[in-house]
C-alpha cells in the first residue's frame, strides 16, 4: 500500500509464461492503480522476432511462438495502461542476463561453473555469432534510473549492454581456459520436445543464437546517463561470487563426510 514503485521482475519458467505471467502482470496494474505506485517492468527482447541488424526500441513486434506472443501482449498491456492514465510506466527490455545469482540463462551459473572447471557446456545454435549479454547489476541500474525519471515513462527502453561477442567468447572469458561445448541440434530439440514443455519452449528462441543478435542500448545510456560495466570486470565479478557461493556448499559436504566417518 505504501509502495512509490513497482519492480515487476517476475519470471517463471519459459513453459509457464503463458498461464502465469498474464494474471501477475494484471493484478501489478491493479495494485499500482490503487496505490498510485509507478511500475517499472523487466522484459525481454523475444518479441521482436528474427531480425536483420542491430535491435532498437523502434522495431515492431513480430514474435514467434506463444511465450514471445505473450510477452509482446503484456507489454502492451502496461503500456496501454499508462496511456490510459491508470499507471505510470516504463519497461527495461535487456537479452540474456549473467552475474551473481543468475541461473536460467544462455550464460548462467550451470554454464559459467562448467566453463571454470573445463566440463563441456552445453549450447544452442551457433556459439561463435555475436549476441547480446547483460550484467544484472547494469539492469538493476538501469530499472533504478527508469523508477527516479518519470519523464522517461510510457516507453520501452533497452537496457546498457557491453558490446556483444560470441558465446565461446564469453565463457571462456568467464572460465579462464578454452571451452568445450557441447551443442543441441534443432533436431535434438525437437526430438527431445515432443516430451518436454521447457525444451519446446527453447526451441521458439533458437533463432536468436543461429545469427547474430545484437540490441542496440545507446537510447537509455544517453537518456539517462548510464554506462554498462564492461564485460571483462563483469565477468570477473561473476566467477567470483559463483566460487565465494561454491565454498559454503564444499564445506557443509566435507562436515557431513566427517559425520559420517
Amino acid at each position: 500500500a505504501d509502495a512509490r514503485v513497482i519492480h515487476h521482475c517476475a519470471d517463471p519458467p519459459f513453459d509457464r509464461w503463458p498461464r502465469e505471467l498474464p494474471p501477475v502482470m494484471i493484478g501489478l496494474i491493479q495494485a499500482a492503480a490503487r496505490s498510485g505506485a509507478s511500475v517499472i517492468y523487466a522484459d525481454d527482447p523475444s518479441v521482436y522476432g528474427p531480425v536483420e541488424g542491430p535491435i532498437s526500441e523502434s522495431l515492431p513486434d513480430r514474435p514467434v511462438g506463444a511465450r514471445a506472443r505473450v510477452r509482446a501482449g503484456l507489454a502492451g498491456l502496461l503500456l496501454s495502461a499508462h496511456r490510459q492514465g491508470a499507471v505510470s510506466a516504463a519497461i527495461a527490455r535487456a537479452p540474456d542476463l549473467f552475474g551473481p545469482g543468475v541461473v536460467r540463462s544462455a550464460l548462467g551459473r550451470p554454464m559459467i561453473e562448467a566453463a571454470m572447471k573445463g566440463l563441456p557446456v552445453p549450447v544452442i545454435g551457433d556459439p561463435d555469432q555475436p549476441h547480446s549479454l547483460c550484467f544484472i547489476r547494469d539492469h538493476a541500474a538501469a530499472m533504478v534510473a527508469l523508477a527516479e525519471r518519470p519523464d522517461l515513462h510510457g516507453r520501452i527502453w533497452h537496457t546498457p549492454c557491453a558490446p556483444a561477442v560470441s558465446l565461446r567468447t564469453a565463457l571462456e572469458t568467464a572460465g579462464g581456459r578454452p571451452v568445450r561445448l557441447r551443442r543441441a541440434s534443432r533436431g535434438l530439440l525437437l526430438a527431445l520436445g515432443l516430451a518436454d514443455a521447457r525444451l519446446r519452449a527453447i526451441r521458439e528462441i533458437t533463432y536468436q543464437f543461429d545469427r547474430p543478435f545484437v540490441l542496440d542500448t545507446t537510447a537509455l545510456e544517453e537518456a539517462a546517463g548510464l554506462a554498462p560495466t564492461p564485460l571483462e570486470r563483469a565477468l570477473a565479478e561473476t566467477r567470483a561470487a559463483f566460487r565465494q557461493a561454491g565454498r559454503p556448499r564444499a564445506a557443509r559436504l566435507s562436515r557431513r563426510v566427517g559425520a559420517v566417518r
